[in-house]
């Protein structure tokens, strides 16, 4: 089985980078929830402003891979 997706570009540009950098954007989301899931459960080694910041810098990678 095959999935061909088509973009008429550069008019489907924003879409077709964001197909492309999907599975980097899940991987992004993914490790946000880790960093999440290990703060409220362990609650170390760091804090919660540090969690913070580390979101925010995935977020902004994200923001980044997805042509925000």
């Amino acid at each position: 089985m095959k999935a061909i997706l088509e973009f008429n570009l550069p008019d489907d540009s924003a879409e077709h980078i964001r197909a492309v950098h999907s599975y980097d954007a899940w991987n992004k989301l993914f490790t946000i929830r880790l960093m999440v899931r290990n703060h409220l459960k362990y609650g170390a080694p760091a804090n919660s402003g540090e969690v913070f910041e580390s979101i925010q810098s995935e977020l902004a990678d994200l923001e980044i891979l997805l042509g925000e």
